[in-house]
């Protein structure tokens, strides 16, 4: 059998829903859901932080830093404003209340942070400086404190606004760094103070599964059970049957580009899914391949998907949540 990574954001970050109904740490599944539900529920209720989540997204375009680095800088962010909003936040909100209103955990705890404060605002927009600080250093593609400050100031992380900006043509052009001054220098004392936090509020576990290397794999075995299977079937055919098997195999090859771009466009979305975030890596590859094969219309005869010992039921529910992810608003730039 094959050995499954866990999943990109581990359950221990997500104790949101765990306090509001008192649950144990030994409960099932179920409360996993409830858990990413409840944290879920905070991040579209509030636009500053969705804002916040693009600008993470849009940042990485503007430093030039690889999928991976983005994708760890989100599972940074999401486990430390998980820990945040729980101890500035969730802490205080009494159980039997919740209970006699009738609020589920993810209601309640978006009530709780309905509103956040100039400061707090500030606050999250450093640890989102410092997650994109900290993956270039875990991604080996180093980036100077200064490169992420300056696109601080350029995205406004601490802004709730969202029209700023037309295009990234403008972000590269346009805008002007922060001059070395007393600011520059508090700023970037800040961000070392929020890189120092964040690692202790995650408990110094940096350690992240990633769903791509994974696909690319799964990827490669099909198009070559798909396309060099299939011309080894073929060397018995005469000249033109050839050549018109050289040209299906040569349309063949494009739609399996597309069906590769198609799956890596999937699993870009599921960094402002925290469901789609607790699946097993694993699942994610399967669901964002099986979509893009939908999408072109590739079929295989065969359960691929058990290859890497993932269930048909794991492999449904997965590609939901990954339809969800791609569903949800955000920022869009040109």
């Amino acid at each position: 059998m094959a050995h499954q990574l866990g999943p990109p954001l581990p359950r221990q970050h997500l104790h949101i829903h765990h306090d509001l109904h008192g649950h144990n740490q030994s409960e099932s599944q179920s409360q996993s859901y409830s858990l990413s539900q409840s944290h879920q529920c905070i991040i579209e209720a509030h636009p500053f932080l969705m804002n916040v989540l693009s600008k993470i997204y849009m940042a990485h375009h503007c430093l030039q830093l690889s999928t991976e680095a983005r994708f760890t800088s989100f599972q940074l962010f999401h486990r430390c404003l998980s820990h945040y909003i729980y101890y500035n936040h969730i802490k205080g909100i009494d159980p039997k209340e919740q209970a006699t209103h009738g609020l589920d955990g993810g209601v309640a705890a978006a009530a709780a942070v309905s509103s956040l404060s100039t400061q707090q605002k500030e606050e999250i927009s450093n640890f989102a400086c410092a997650a994109i600080f900290l993956s270039c250093k875990l991604c080996n593609e180093h980036r100077r404190i200064r490169d992420v400050i300056n696109v601080q100031k350029v995205f406004h992380m601490n802004h709730d606004n969202h029209d700023f900006i037309s295009s990234l043509h403008e972000v590269r052009s346009k805008v002007e760094p922060p001059a070395l001054d007393e600011d520059y220098w508090k700023k970037k004392e800040e961000i070392v103070e929020a890189e120092q936090l964040l690692l202790r509020m995650i408990h110094f576990d940096v350690t992240v599964y990633y769903p791509h290397r994974i696909m690319i794999v799964l990827w490669e075995e099909l198009v070559s059970c798909n396309i060099i299977g299939k011309r080894s079937n073929d060397n018995d055919d005469d000249n033109d049957d050839k050549y018109n098997n050289d040209k299906q195999s040569l349309h063949c090859r494009h739609v399996w580009k597309q069906v590769l771009h198609a799956a890596w466009r999937r699993l870009n979305d599921v960094v402002f899914h925290v469901d789609s975030l607790m699946c097993h890596s694993s699942w994610l590859a399967c669901a964002a391949l099986s979509l893009a094969m939908e999408e072109e219309q590739v079929t295989v005869p065969e359960p691929w998907w058990e290859w890497l010992d993932v269930d048909l039921v794991q492999l449904k529910e997965t590609r939901d949540k990954v339809l969800y992810a791609s569903k949800i608003p955000r920022m869009q730039f040109v």
